[in-house]
């Protein structure tokens, strides 16, 4: 500790084990969301922590030891590993966070943060995950026959109605969130925040929505779906939800070689499509994000991809034989020429 009092050295010592030590703050951090019931968040840093104990080791790593050339070989075995971008990106940044709550409680001076420009850059992740176009959504709607594979089918179109609500959501509706056409969600992603503004999320049922839910619904049952029972702790709902969203992504990929559509297709496809197809219909980029459940236009930003519909429109917007009428090109070119 730089300038350590007693107070301060009791709490860390108690709550972390080790001042300064990174394998202790990513353990805090890990039991600190299994407390919340953040498994997901508990399970991206029980990775990352293990990533790095595989590839750099972490028994007695500090802050310190963090440097800008401590990270870029890192990346560097990683990468040469054959881990995506994505991956790699996604433990760098549960390292990040940790290093600026080391930083918060002055564990480490801010002199010594190895991120950012003319240090190291984190590099971006890339989005592979194309909305679906129409006919892909028409093709994958109207396909019949193995059984199994038409319920995760369904199931993935209920997300897509629903303006891409995740599994984790989906699978732990209750009917007592259904009102009529309107479906009240908290996202299992975000309602344990702390910020002030969360709110609720309210959806509009439509009729496609509905017949999948009147289909798979058990109306005698407090979740709408039969997959979670009330008895289920977070651990097991958690544990068949990821079971379920598996099994989902198995299927939808078979159902995508038989129908000659998008064969990387997954759960999340539906989140995507939703949002470009939301804005490809007219509706605005705030109503997009309230329907997602984003505080910040930026995030929504992230799962905006493009149409072909969209490309073809603006391809023809800019070509101007397309655009403007002959006659009046005709006449633009004669009065240019007698200038």
């Amino acid at each position: 500790m730089e300038h350590p009092n007693f107070n301060q050295f009791k709490r860390l010592f108690i709550q972390k084990g080790s001042a300064g030590n990174v394998k202790k703050y990513f353990e805090a951090q890990i039991d600190e969301c299994k407390k919340e019931e953040r498994h997901g968040t508990a399970s991206n840093y029980m990775c990352a922590m293990g990533s790095i104990e595989r590839v750099k080791g972490i028994e007695t790593l500090n802050f310190k030891d963090i440097t800008p050339a401590w990270l870029k070989d890192y990346y560097k075995k990683m990468k040469d590993s054959e881990k995506s971008i994505n991956t790699i990106s996604m433990y760098l940044r549960a390292l990040r966070t940790l290093y600026n709550q080391a930083i918060k409680d002055n564990i480490i001076s801010p002199g010594y943060y190895p991120f950012g420009k003319e240090k190291f850059v984190i590099p971006a992740g890339y989005n592979n995950k194309r909305p679906l176009e129409l006919s892909e959504l028409k093709a994958l709607s109207d396909y019949s026959g193995d059984k199994l594979y038409e319920k995760y089918r369904d199931f993935f179109l209920l997300s897509f109605y629903l303006m891409g609500l995740n599994y984790a959501d989906l699978l732990t509706l209750k009917w007592s969130q259904l009102d009529g056409d309107t479906l009240t969600v908290l996202r299992k992603k975000t309602e344990h925040t702390s910020e002030s503004n969360l709110r609720k999320i309210e959806l509009t049922v439509n009729q496609s929505a509905k017949e999948i839910i009147n289909k798979h619904g058990k109306t005698d049952r407090e979740y709408i779906f039969d997959v979670i029972k009330p008895e289920d702790n977070p651990e097991e709902i958690r544990r068949k939800v990821k079971n379920f969203n598996r099994n989902a992504n198995q299927a939808l990929k078979k159902v995508a070689e038989k129908i000659g559509i998008n064969t990387n297709i997954s759960t999340v496809f539906a989140r995507h499509s939703a949002a470009s197809h939301g804005l490809a219909s007219g509706a605005s980029v705030g109503d997009v994000s309230l329907a997602l459940g984003h505080s910040d236009l930026r995030t929504t930003s992230n799962y905006i991809s493009s149409l072909r519909q969209g490309r073809q429109q603006l391809a023809d917007a800019l070509d101007i034989k397309k655009s403007v009428p002959k006659t009046k090109r005709e006449t633009d070119d004669t009065e240019t020429s007698n200038e």
